[in-house]
């Protein structure tokens, strides 16, 4: 459990760092953290955001190569 939350806390500076806005709200009667990128008007889960970052990090990582 504590690895999950570390994890958790982890991801979320990641994110947060990167410019990703979060908000908290309510799916299917259990409370979720649902991210925004920069730029981006679609609210996605915490691992689809976290997909999302990695491409596009690595995208500017090859393009500067």
């Amino acid at each position: 459990m504590i690895q999950q939350n570390m994890n958790r806390w982890l991801r979320f500076l990641i994110l947060w760092n990167y410019g990703w806005t979060p908000r908290r709200t309510t799916y299917l009667g259990s409370p979720v953290v649902q991210w925004c990128g920069s730029g981006s008007l679609v609210w996605v889960g915490e691992k689809a955001a976290m997909r999302l970052l990695t491409v596009q990090v690595l995208d500017d990582f090859n393009r500067c190569r």
